[in-house]
């Protein structure tokens, strides 16, 4: 009974090529299908089969995050919201390495003094958040941790943590983690700000964001996390460092998700950006005074410039080391932190196509169209159209709806499908050939054969 099913399905594919076509490009949707989600169930844990099992699907979604690069590449930059603006730890806010302040200029600002060497001392924190919250910024984050306590004594770290307490409702300070491995006896890594800092707080959670990145993604930054347990299983839920920089500037917060895609605006320098040396210069705080007793400089407007306006605080200095991959190229920590902040309420969030039944659909499709055209050689057209077709969607889909689609794998299933059609119909037309051949040259000489076989 199998055998005459099998004979009856084989007969009926035969005979309707467009059929047969159609089935092989389901195929390959169903395999490619296949080590995606055998790939999942083993990431997840809910199969317990061997990870080099999932390596096809490793692969198959490697280059789909490299298409999602691409995209963001083709569509360029877009506008960044003008209310964040960086606060950058910059080479020349590192006073002591540099030369480009005198002593009359120490002399005239003595904060600049606090600067020069880093870390620096926790009165100069204390210092910076003052002169934010007196110019009216909305929310001050600062994406450095000050885990051990201050190189200059108890009361250094007592004078940041008065300034903490007293604009507790305004301030982010970054924490970081380690996720540990089990399998090596490793436990949760969790630096954060220090014991007399955080003294005056019964909720560190109220205080503290979570300034990790996600590196699983071959150490490139494409998604980002609104919360995390710490550590897992605690009941203690800490908010990123953007989400809970949005939550105080009182922001709509749209990205809702635990977990998104990054909406980049573009590449570094992307956001306004302050050197924090300029909020203590002042020629680039209030100006000074030209011989006609006129005010030059002053591009901070003593601090009106920061009215309203989300500080985000973080290093850029090449020595400092917070760089990270991005689609758009290396960017500092503090800038992927200013995107991921502009996610919750100025950027559109993207959305991720997750119906994978497209691509079974788009085997079939590709193998249908193939059908109606007849030599091998001609079913190259179709393939290359369709491939066209579907680059073309997933882009405008991405830039115009702000829609993640699949884009690499149905490339993969299409091409797949057309070479197993192209190679199937050159090698039954071979076949076809040979059979022929040896038909006619039994009747007749080689040399008429070739001659009929060439003129059919």
């Amino acid at each position: 009974m199998p055998k005459a099913a099998l004979k009856i399905v084989a007969s009926q594919l035969a005979g309707r090529p467009w059929l047969l076509y159609s089935v092989i490009g389901l195929v390959w949707g169903v395999l490619i299908l296949s080590t995606l989600i055998v790939r999942q169930k083993i990431y997840t844990g809910s199969w317990p089969l061997h990870h080099s099992l999932a390596y096809p699907g490793e692969i198959i979604d490697y280059f789909e995050k490299i298409s999602i690069d691409w995209r963001f590449m083709i569509r360029g930059s877009e506008a960044a919201p003008t209310d964040i603006v960086i606060l950058k730890i910059d080479d020349d806010s590192l006073i002591g390495t540099g030369n480009l302040f005198d002593e009359e200029d120490f002399k005239r600002d003595p904060d600049l003094k606090l600067l020069q060497s880093y870390p620096y001392p926790r009165e100069a924190w204390a210092k910076i958040i003052k002169r934010m919250v007196d110019a009216g910024a909305r929310a001050i984050a600062t994406d450095v941790i000050f885990a051990t306590p201050s190189n200059y004594g108890e009361q250094d770290d007592l004078l940041l943590q008065k300034s903490l307490v007293n604009h507790a409702n305004r301030l982010i300070l970054a924490a970081t983690y380690r996720p540990g491995d089990p399998e090596r006896g490793e436990t949760m890594y969790f630096l954060q700000p220090n014991e007399a800092l955080m003294e005056p707080f019964q909720d560190p959670t109220e205080i503290i964001g979570i300034a990790n990145f996600d590196y699983r993604e071959r150490s490139i930054i494409r998604t980002a996390k609104t919360r995390c347990e710490i550590p897992p299983g605690s009941g203690e839920v800490y908010s990123s460092l953007a989400a809970l920089t949005a939550k105080k500037a009182e922001l709509k917060a749209d990205a809702s998700p635990d977990e998104f895609s990054i909406n980049f605006a573009g590449p570094a320098s992307s956001f306004q950006s302050i050197s924090l040396y300029k909020i203590f210069f002042s020629p680039d705080w209030k100006g000074r005074t030209n011989e006609k007793g006129e005010i030059e400089g002053g591009t901070l407007q003593e601090g009106k410039f920061f009215k309203d306006k989300i500080v985000l605080i973080g290093a850029t200095a090449s020595v400092l080391q917070d760089f990270h991959a991005t689609p758009f190229g290396t960017m500092a920590g503090v800038e992927i932190h200013a995107n991921v902040l502009a996610n919750f309420y100025a950027r559109p969030i993207f959305k991720e196509f997750t119906g994978w039944w497209i691509l079974l659909l788009i085997g079939a499709l590709q193998g249908l169209l193939i059908s109606f055209f007849g030599r091998p050689l001609m079913k190259i057209i179709p393939g290359v159209v369709f491939l066209f077709i579907i680059g073309w969607v997933s882009q405008y889909s991405f830039t115009h709806w702000h829609l993640i689609t699949p884009m690499f794998t149905p490339w993969i299933i299409a091409a797949l499908t057309s070479v197993s059609i192209t190679t199937w119909q050159a090698a039954s037309e071979f076949l076809a050939r040979q059979k022929t051949r040896k038909t006619l040259e039994t009747y007749v000489s080689p040399n008429v054969a070739e001659f009929i076989l060439q003129h059919q």
